[in-house]
């Protein structure tokens, strides 16, 4: 829910309806993955120890979560890409189980012509990302992103996973070398970390 409150401004700001798509299994109940629209009532529908969920929260899986905004049938049909996309991934195994140290990934892809240069809100969201969730490691990109109808392929932001080398080891802590930098559709802008408590954006960063 505090994740909720950090990206529901970028989300207004947005075009048409916004829908959230979320997958998670349950030991005791029937969870559904249809989209949703997006609203704090939705949220709290899936969320972990939210006023919905709070007697099961400790027999919820997370998968994964999706927002599109507009939604992504929108997007679909209209071929256009969205306005605001979000992707919240968990990698684990059957019994539940996390694949290696960087097994969630998070993504934000907000539209370019949306944002101003050295946009201030964006900083905000990303200094208060690392407060939230303590990365291991946080890239800026810049890519181009075409839906055409019925052709999932073009929808390459969905899965992070298309953003790393087949062959990198999820047990290692994620770096620049696991981008494969020679072969893609886009540009690595910056890395971010914390030093001293202060958000720093590290410009054209090179691998190490």
């Amino acid at each position: 829910m505090k994740f909720f409150d950090l990206i529901n401004p970028f989300v207004v700001a947005t075009r048409g309806n916004k829908t959230l798509q979320v997958f998670q299994g349950c030991d005791s109940r029937k969870m559904s993955d249809r989209p949703m629209a997006w609203t704090r009532r939705n949220m709290e529908k899936w969320a972990h120890h939210s006023p919905l969920t709070e007697d099961v929260t400790e027999q919820l899986h997370f998968v994964f979560l999706e927002l599109w905004c507009p939604s992504e049938k929108t997007c679909s049909e209209q071929e256009i890409a969205p306005d605001l996309f979000v992707s919240l991934y968990n990698d684990a195994d059957l019994a539940a189980l996390p694949h290696g140290i960087a097994n969630q990934r998070l993504l934000i892809a907000i539209a370019a012509d949306l944002l101003l240069p050295d946009d201030i809100s964006t900083s905000g969201l990303i200094s208060d990302l690392f407060t939230l969730t303590q990365p291991l490691v946080c890239f800026e990109f810049n890519s181009p992103w075409v839906v055409k109808k019925d052709d999932i392929f073009t929808k390459s932001l969905r899965d992070l996973r298309v953003f790393f080398k087949e062959d990198w080891n999820w047990d290692d802590v994620p770096s620049f070398d696991m981008f494969d930098v020679e072969n893609t559709r886009y540009e690595i802008v910056a890395s971010y970390k914390v030093l001293d408590g202060a958000l720093v954006k590290q410009l054209n960063c090179e691998p190490k």
